[in-house]
């Protein structure tokens, strides 16, 4: 079985946030992609916030979807540490995946909810 993983990006005018359309397969063999996007969406000067949207995934592995979690926790725990001022050139990022269960579960009839990396 092909873990094709797509991500689209959507952007308004700045000062608005960005985020990240992810469908296909968000697999631990594809959250790389995902995080190295991520990363690069998160060097883009003035953006204040990044939504990286996983309720149009089709297969969502717990492992990878805690892998990106856990990036932006430790994101998240920078912005904190740095302050209010370096925070404002860090932009906020927030996670919305549908709930459990996933793998093997037509994602597309579960409920989405978000959560804060």
């Amino acid at each position: 079985m092909e873990h094709a993983l797509r991500i689209g990006l959507r952007a308004e005018l700045l000062p608005g946030p960005i985020e990240l359309e992810v469908t296909g397969c968000l697999t631990v063999v594809t959250v790389g992609a995902l995080l190295r996007v991520l990363v690069r969406s998160m060097a883009l000067d003035g953006c204040p916030g990044i939504i990286v949207d996983l309720r149009a995934v089709e297969t969502l592995e717990p492992a990878a979807l805690m892998a990106l979690e856990a990036h932006a926790s430790a994101h998240e725990e920078a912005r904190r540490i740095l302050g209010r001022d370096a925070a404002k050139a860090l932009p906020a990022v927030r996670i919305q995946a549908p709930a459990p269960p996933w793998h093997g579960e037509d994602l597309a009839a579960v409920p989405a909810h978000g959560m804060a990396g």
